[in-house]
């Protein structure tokens, strides 16, 4: 799939009213959730969005580029390097760590996951990222308009619009929502 991008207006929050006032995760994190409905300015798709506002405040008529990907890896062929990469390095914390037995080495390990050469990341120009499943790929009513659903860990995308613009979408892959206010 090549990558869908495009810049939309938030029309409306919350429409059906306030339906997330906190949600609760796992691990007892409270969080706001709100449902923003936006409409694109260039390929004319419609989208409703749930968004955690207590990390990534939006308002009515704020503008978003809007990115959808299913790689954050600009090359490809680097992707598949990057996760051999990743497999390797958590074999050898997972083998210090057992040999080390210190709390203290789990503040080194995140800089541990970003190697010199990895490159730069499509969401590095992004400020807010969520990374999910295509359940639905549906045709919408009577009209010739695509329905896309796409779950992020229960936060949920529907993308409606036409056919040429969202054909590229499939069923249960995994894709990457990235979102950035324009000014």
């Amino acid at each position: 799939m090549e990558d869908l991008i495009d810049v939309f207006k938030v029309e409306l929050l919350d429409p059906d009213g306030k339906k997330y006032d906190k949600a609760y995760s796992r691990m007892n994190f409270v969080f706001v959730v709100s449902r923003i409905e936006a409409q694109s300015e260039k390929l004319d798709l419609y989208m409703l969005l749930d968004v955690n506002t207590d990390i990534y405040p939006i308002e009515r008529n704020d503008r978003l580029l809007l990115l959808l990907t299913e790689t954050l890896i600009f090359d490809e062929k680097a992707d598949r390097h990057l996760q051999l990469w990743s497999i390797g390095v958590a074999v050898v914390v997972s083998v210090v760590y057992r040999a080390l037995k210190a709390e203290v080495f789990w503040d080194v390990l995140p800089a541990l996951w970003e190697p010199e050469n990895q490159g730069k990341s499509k969401a590095d120009k992004f400020e807010y990222v969520m990374h999910g499943k295509l359940y639905k790929f549906d045709k919408r009513g009577e009209g010739d308009d695509f329905e896309v659903y796409i779950s992020f860990g229960g936060l949920q995308l529907l993308l409606a619009g036409k056919p040429e613009f969202l054909d590229g979408f499939k069923l249960d892959k995994n894709y990457f929502l990235c979102l950035r206010k324009l000014v």
